[in-house]
């Protein structure tokens, strides 16, 4: 299962506390709320998900790294194509891992990493 179908599935399995809260609520309008109210949890949780770099928080000292792979260079992660379910087609929405490398050992190679990486240690 991809990131927005866990999403969706994972908002949906919050409906069951909200239906029972609102049946305990005046009137059958109450419940109306829950179909966007799932939805809109679904892409919220999607975006946190797949975004630029949704772990950098949780890294300790690396966020800096991983956050300039992420946003400075655009190296999504591996399996982006999946997570947009194969729009494009296999193999043609991204380079290769092997391309990927290339682009982060240019990047210290021509010292354009090299703030950040001290900023590991400081």
């Amino acid at each position: 299962m991809d990131a927005a179908a866990r999403m969706r599935a994972f908002a949906a399995s919050t409906t069951m506390p909200l239906v029972d809260f609102f049946a305990q609520q005046d009137g059958p309008h109450a419940l109306g709320g829950i179909v966007s109210f799932r939805a809109q949890l679904a892409e919220r949780l999607t975006a946190s998900l797949v975004g630029l770099a949704p772990t950098a928080a949780y890294l300790g000292k690396s966020p800096g790294v991983y956050e300039f792979i992420r946003t400075t260079l655009s190296i999504r992660m591996h399996g982006a194509e999946n997570a947009h379910d194969f729009k494009e087609g296999p193999g043609v929405e991204g380079q290769t891992i092997g391309q990927h490398i290339s682009l982060i050992h240019e990047a210290i190679r021509d010292v354009k990493m090299q703030d950040v990486v001290v900023g590991l240690f400081t």
